[in-house]
């Protein structure tokens, strides 16, 4: 959200604001125009008179009326003796919600009532705001006009007729409406021009900065409910607040190709921090308990032990921040979850805190036991290492056992389908996966030799053709793997699936964690994951083997050029 335009709104409706002031705040920014508002006008010198409406509750023009009015007056409605819901009253208005007439003799009522008792100036300004305004286009659309015009309905000038003497009965309330919506003013605007050209202001899309800005401001994120709620307290300690900062950058750059909402980062940030600092924390409890051995080893049993603030000190002298060459480590370790996680969290077919014990009760790794010199030296060397010269992506066991001790079958099947587009020619898939009327794949297809000719010789005879595995993987679509691994799964798979009952999102989040562990390249655009992507796969022959052999098929049968 951008405050220095609103602040610009705020010390306009200071000096003389407007009768009816529009703002287009399409991406919902966080903080919400019309919290600041109002905050900023209660807390302001200017003793104006503000009321905060929400349309989404207002479904009648009853309901909207007496929304304003208890707004106004800041009165709670309640129920009688009789089971009735009680709500403003004044003794000169009666009936006061009935038509749009009483409604306004109601708002001057009520409007001088909050004068006297805040002991406002007598010309202080009543300001209405209105959020989610794009509602009243849908339930109350002929109350519009009314609303923008409440500053004209709110003037009484006495008849020409009865003379000057008579100027004492002309009276005005300055009122100032305000709408906010997510809709441009010309989808909301009435087709009649009977309605007032209001003064525009659009809300600028929130920056990174901004975004991260406001995240950062929830920390610790608050829960409703006792403090028994929260997962895990320890995550939220203060000292991991500079972390927790580049967190909600990375979470940022991550979630931005789906939302830059601020309430659905704020729902994610959430849910996977307290995993995304755990090896952290493991570090912390293993701390905190070698600390409490030590201390029973040194007071013994017949000694007290240690007062609770000196325990506490040593606590909390435990807590210290990772090093800094060690946070590329838990973001790589987050990352490569990410995927998987985001899904279900953002369509909320997972509650944040299903997610978070659900997390909980998975084990996790120690930061220092990975972040060792041996340990890092081996990462570094992985992420050194070209995936070309290797052809084991990250993983150097070159008949690939421990690669396939990480990786679920769904993922292996996936990777040899990947072996098999990058080392077929396109216009060999159809003899080679296809399947006669009965839906039984062929047998016995006639396969020749593959590869490159590398030209004529000197002699003019031809040469042999180079064959594929030493001329190394060529690209492919992603079009193409998913209709290899369709074939793969209907003959390899748990069971006969049919090809049209795949998930499309599912092997899309398995390729993309292939991408990150480097298995799989991805080649052109990196911005983008839809059919018109070309990969290419840097998994070798003995690791893609294996694979094939741990799922009871040959890859060889499967291959145009076999590797003899």
């Amino acid at each position: 959200m951008s405050t220095k335009q609103l602040n610009h709104l705020i010390e306009l409706l200071r000096l003389h604001p407007p009768p009816f002031i529009f703002v287009h705040d399409p991406l919902h920014s966080r903080p919400s125009p019309s919290a600041y508002l109002h905050n900023s006008l209660r807390n302001s010198t200017s003793q104006s008179v503000s009321a905060r409406i929400d349309c989404n509750s207002c479904f009648t023009s009853k309901t909207l009326f007496h929304a304003i009015i208890n707004e106004v007056t800041s009165c709670l409605p309640d129920l009688n003796i009789k089971g009735k819901a009680t709500s403003w009253s004044n003794g000169h208005v009666s009936k006061w919600d009935r038509s749009l007439d009483s409604f306004v003799e109601a708002l001057k009522a009520a409007y001088d009532e909050t004068k006297g008792i805040r002991g406002t100036r007598k010309n202080a300004n009543l300001i209405l705001l209105f959020e989610n305004v794009e509602r009243l286009k849908e339930t109350l659309p002929a109350l519009i006009v009314p609303l923008t015009r409440l500053d004209e309905l709110g003037t009484f000038v006495p008849p020409l007729f009865l003379g000057p003497e008579f100027d004492f009965l002309k009276t005005h309330i300055p009122i100032s409406t305000i709408f906010i919506s997510s809709a441009p003013w010309c989808e909301i605007s009435p087709s009649i021009g009977t309605s007032t050209e209001p003064y525009m202001l659009s809300i600028a899309s929130q920056s990174k900065q901004d975004t991260v800005s406001y995240l950062i401001s929830l920390f610790p994120v608050a829960v409703v409910g006792s403090s028994t709620c929260r997962p895990n307290s320890d995550a939220y300690h203060p000292i991991l607040k500079p972390l927790y900062s580049t967190f909600l950058g990375v979470l940022y750059d991550a979630c931005t190709p789906y939302t830059i909402d601020p309430d659905d980062l704020a729902h994610l940030a959430y849910a996977m921090w307290p995993g995304f600092i755990r090896p952290v924390l493991e570090d912390w409890w293993a701390a905190e308990q070698d600390l409490e051995g030590c201390d029973e080893k040194e007071t013994g049993e017949d000694e007290p032990l240690s007062s609770n603030e000196q325990h506490q000190r040593k606590l909390q002298e435990q807590r210290v921040l990772p090093p800094d060459s060690a946070i590329p480590l838990l973001i790589r370790h987050f990352l490569v979850s990410f995927h998987t996680s985001f899904s279900p969290l953002h369509n909320r077919s997972i509650s944040a805190k299903s997610f978070l014990d659900a997390q909980a009760s998975q084990p996790s790794f120690r930061l220092s036991q990975r972040f060792s010199a041996p340990a890092m030296a081996n990462i570094n060397a992985s992420l050194s290492t070209s995936p070309k010269k290797t052809g084991l992506g990250l993983d150097g066991n070159k008949d690939g056992s421990d690669l396939s001790a990480s990786l679920s079958k769904q993922k292996r099947l996936l990777i040899v389908a990947a072996y098999i587009s990058s080392f077929n020619p396109a216009r060999t898939d159809l003899r080679m996966f296809g399947r006669v009327a009965e839906g039984v794949m062929k047998k016995g297809r006639a396969r020749r030799a593959g590869g490159i000719s590398t030209g004529k010789s000197l002699f003019g005879r031809k040469a042999a053709k180079v064959p594929q595995v030493l001329l190394g993987p060529n690209s492919f679509t992603l079009e193409r793997l998913l209709a290899i691994y369709g074939a793969l799964v209907v003959e390899h798979g748990d069971s006969h699936t049919d090809p049209m009952e795949l998930e499309a999102g599912q092997v899309e989040v398995e390729l993309t964690e292939l991408i990150q562990l480097r298995l799989i390249s991805r080649i052109g655009q990196h911005d983008r994951l839809d059919n018109n992507v070309t990969l290419k796969c840097h998994v070798g022959f003995e690791v893609a083997e294996s694979f094939a052999r741990e799922m009871k098929f040959n890859l060889s049968d499967l291959l145009w050029d076999p590797v003899s």
